[in-house]
């Protein structure tokens, strides 16, 4: 499934990680921020004057899938448009925790329609770079028991899967997003290795004073 995605119009360049929770994005956009002290970092769910609140939904547990789906891409939607998008219109490089093939793989996880999402995600650029961390579900279980306590009810699929135990509704939605994914991962031209070297040269190409 290639997501319905705009062609860009702005000369900047936006690199993107996704991958399961704990699987290394954020690790490797923290170094490779670091390495472009101009470049701007953002996040999913992170928009200042809109995650408090839902946060509260959250912890209220009063969100169902489709509500889920659009705080989540609304809150992505501010923090892009206002913060993203001038970077990117001036030349510069934005490097995004998460995009719109998250809320593919959650949502559609939760039942909500593949034609919705897509709708969604035809409100937003092609990525010019999509780096893919997969990490294996015993060390994604092993990450998540080491810490239980920072994951929340959606965060663990519990809201999917009410039944089982937090740990077991982990796996059953980290399963999910990891087939999700791979459904994805050729249609979008993720780059699964050499993440740091497709970077480099991603840059070097389209930003050559960079």
């Amino acid at each position: 499934m290639r997501l319905p995605f705009q062609e860009k119009e702005y000369p900047g360049l936006l690199i993107v990680g996704e991958g399961t929770s704990r699987s290394g994005k954020t690790t490797f956009l923290r170094s490779l921020a670091a390495e472009l002290p101009d470049s701007l970092p953002i996040e999913w769910n992170s928009y200042p004057d809109f995650r408090p609140a839902v946060d509260c939904l959250k912890k209220a547990r009063a969100l169902d899938p489709i509500t889920h789906s659009l705080v989540s891409v609304t809150d992505y939607a501010l923090t892009f448009r206002q913060r993203a998008l001038p970077v990117l219109r001036a030349g510069g490089v934005v490097l995004s925790d998460r995009y719109l093939f998250t809320s593919w793989v959650r949502d559609t996880a939760r039942g909500v329609p593949a034609s919705l999402v897509a709708d969604l995600c035809a409100q937003f650029p092609r990525p010019d770079l999509v780096c893919y961390f997969q990490a294996p579900a015993e060390l994604t279980v092993a990450r998540f028991r080491e810490r239980p306590e920072i994951y929340g009810y959606y965060a663990t699929g519990s809201d999917i899967w009410p039944d089982l135990s937090p740990e077991d509704a982990f796996r059953r939605y980290f399963e999910a997003q990891a087939a999700g994914y791979g459904e994805l991962a050729e249609a979008n031209d993720f780059v699964t290795e050499d993440h740091r070297a497709h970077a480099s040269a991603c840059l070097s190409a389209m930003l050559p004073s960079a």
